[in-house]
């Protein structure tokens, strides 16, 4: 995946959070207000975060989510904890063998999704 755009009524503070909380870098900020930015993580998935549209929704928590891969469930879930962090249940299922998910949301309420697969799709 290239990457996966997310409006922000707040960009900045959006780009910021995922820079601080899940170790993305800020990769390009746009030059024009409200800025746009890039977030990218260590094996190069990015986020484009985006100013809302007129309208001003900027989530849909019923179809919408970005699902992170974690090679270390419980750590991963240990560190968003200690972040302050609040995490949904853990969920598991047997699609590419055992999965691990939990869902939570950002500071702008989208919805993101940690996951461990025994095998990575497409595997």
């Amino acid at each position: 995946m290239e990457h996966v755009a997310l409006a922000a009524k707040d960009t900045r503070t959006l780009a910021n959070w995922y820079e601080r909380v899940l170790g993305f870098k800020i990769v390009y900020e746009s030059e024009k207000e409200p800025k746009a930015f890039f977030v990218q993580d260590s094996r190069g998935m990015a986020i484009e975060i985006v100013p809302p549209l007129e309208d001003g929704n900027t989530v849909d928590a019923n179809a919408n989510h970005l699902a992170i891969w974690v090679d270390d469930f419980d750590k991963a879930c240990a560190d968003l904890r200690a972040k302050g962090v609040v995490l949904e249940p853990e969920l598991t299922n047997p699609f590419f063998g055992k999965t691990r998910i939990v869902f939570f949301n950002d500071c702008e309420g989208h919805r993101l999704q940690i996951i461990w697969r025994m095998r990575r799709i497409g595997e």
